[in-house]
């Protein structure tokens, strides 16, 4: 069932091949997850708290995606980050999946920033998106965020030739 449930991984996960994907439950802790993968993705069970890093990375085409596999919550933990990396040649979204499509509530606590000249990130959970940390579009990387999301405190932040834009609808 790919799922890491109530697992503590003392390192990175890797997701190099085509379709890859995994459901984090449990409480399940990693340092880094790369998706670099063709339509590579990283789902997560209903009230989980992601503290580690999920990067977007790799050089093949096809989206990079982080989703929910049943409806609930994820709140990105102070110390967590969603980001694009360089090298990227394709968009990521969070909050809609491939695999993972169910819907979301994402409140952000840690980091969630486009790196990636030209790549855009698209942040659109179904539910809600509360940003009580940051989020940012950076060297050119382009976000996109859902129109009205509420912005409880933190930081919403464009430096470097980087583009925001909020979804319609």
């Amino acid at each position: 069932a790919n799922t890491l449930s109530g697992v503590t991984v003392n390192g990175d996960l890797s997701f190099p091949v085509d379709f890859a994907r995994v459901v984090i439950a449990g409480g399940t802790t990693f340092s880094t997850a790369h998706l670099s993968g063709q339509r590579s993705e990283i789902g997560f069970a209903p009230a989980q708290t992601l503290s580690g890093t999920i990067q977007f990375e790799g050089g093949l085409g096809n989206f990079r995606y982080a989703g929910m596999n049943t409806p609930g919550s994820l709140t990105v933990d102070s110390s967590g980050v969603i980001k694009t990396a360089a090298g990227l040649t394709t968009d990521a979204f969070v909050g809609t999946g491939f695999n993972f499509t169910a819907a979301m509530a994402l409140t952000n606590n840690g980091l969630i920033s486009s790196q990636v000249s030209g790549r855009t990130l698209t942040i659109n959970p179904a539910t809600s998106f509360a940003n009580a940390g940051t989020v940012e579009a950076i060297n050119g990387g382009n976000l996109t965020v859902p129109l009205g999301y509420t912005q409880t405190a933190g930081i919403t932040r464009l430096s470097g030739g980087g583009a925001i834009s909020a979804l319609n609808g």
